[in-house]
C-alpha cells in the first residue's frame, strides 16, 4: 500500500512489484503437487486416506477408503468442489515407501 500511486506512491515501484507479484503467482500456481497426482495414487481427505481414481487437466476424482464415495477436487487448491469443508492433501512417506 505504501508505494500504490493513488495513495501517493512512486508508480515505478508499484510496476515491478507487480510483476515480481504475477511472476510468483505464476510460478506457484503452475508446480503444485496435486497437478502430478495420478491414478492409483493416495491422498489424505482430511483424515482419510483417499485413492485418485481419474486424474484430468483440472479436476481429480477421488474415492475415499472409508465410505467409498467419490468427490471431485480441485487440482489448483485440492479443495472438494462440491463440498469445501473437504480438502485433500499428500501422504508423506519415507525414502523406503513408508
Amino acid at each position: 500500500m505504501l508505494n500504490h500511486p493513488d495513495l501517493g506512491g512512486n508508480p515505478e515501484v508499484m510496476k515491478k512489484i507487480n510483476a515480481e507479484f504475477n511472476l510468483a503467482q505464476k510460478e506457484i500456481s503452475s508446480d503444485t503437487s496435486f497437478s502430478k497426482l495420478k491414478a492409483n495414487d493416495q491422498v489424505m481427505i482430511n483424515d482419510t486416506v483417499g485413492t485418485v481414481v481419474y486424474s484430468g487437466k483440472e479436476t481429480l476424482i477421488i474415492k475415499s477408503e472409508a465410505t467409498n464415495r467419490r468427490a471431485a477436487f480441485s487440482k489448483k487448491n485440492g479443495i472438494c468442489i462440491n463440498n469445501p469443508k473437504f480438502k485433500i492433501s499428500l501422504i508423506k512417506t519415507t525414502s523406503n515407501g513408508y
